[in-house]
């Protein structure tokens, strides 16, 4: 428990630059001397990192890898005025400066690169955790909004072709229908299968691969 009452059980105070501001966040290091994975994670929206995602990085710690949970800029325990601002692609500078700063860490496997798991929660979830997240407030401010129509981040999905891509979908998700992301992630395919100069078969359910060929997915699943 942290001194105001919250979870995050053997995270590590840290704290990297972002934007002229400083991100904190704790780093969970598994019970070994060897290097190993990291995983990125930070809320969507406007919550922050003691709203849940304590109890899931500690099952990650669990399985072995190390995770790195943060606050965006403008919220939680993160520095930046106006508190609240909201604007998506100082949130995706946020995540890069998250990962360069895990990258240089002693522990992470060097050839590697840490994946990054974002969650976006509903206003519920929120209100179900605001007791344990004293820095979290209901509230952002109006030019995010604008921020948030300007940011395309479907468009930006073919770029990242021919690079193995695992997409988790929640089925009965109601901000994000599973059909819109099954959509989006058929833009990766449909790139990867155009710069082949053939076609990209997949499933609607299932593992998601760029098209079917072999030794392509031999090489995905010795990557993960």
């Amino acid at each position: 428990m942290t001194p105001d009452g919250s979870f995050n059980a053997t995270g590590e105070d840290i704290a990297f630059a972002s934007g002229g501001e400083s991100c904190a966040g704790w780093l969970y290091r598994p019970a070994t001397d060897a290097t190993v994975p990291l995983i990125v994670m930070a809320h969507g929206f406007s919550g922050v990192k003691e709203q849940g995602l304590a109890e899931i990085a500690e099952r990650f710690r669990a399985a072995g890898f190390a995770v790195l949970v943060f606050d965006f800029r403008h919220f939680g325990a993160s520095g930046g005025a106006p508190r609240g601002q909201l604007f998506p692609l100082d949130m995706v500078e946020d995540f890069r400066c998250a990962i360069s700063w895990a990258c240089h860490q002693p522990l992470v496997v060097p050839e590697g690169q840490p994946c990054v798991l974002p969650g976006a929660e509903a206003f519920a979830f929120f209100e179900a955790h605001k007791d344990s997240a004293p820095t979290w407030r209901n509230a952002i401010t109006v030019e995010s909004l604008e921020k948030v129509r300007e940011f395309d981040s479907v468009s930006l999905v073919p770029m990242l072709a021919p690079t193995a891509l695992l997409v988790v979908a929640a089925e009965r998700d109601s901000l994000v229908p599973l059909d819109a992301v099954r959509s989006a992630a058929a833009r990766a395919d449909d790139a990867a299968a155009a710069g082949r100069g053939g076609r990209s078969r997949s499933s609607g359910s299932g593992p998601r691969w760029a098209g079917s060929d072999l030794t392509e997915r031999a090489a995905a699943q010795a990557h993960f």
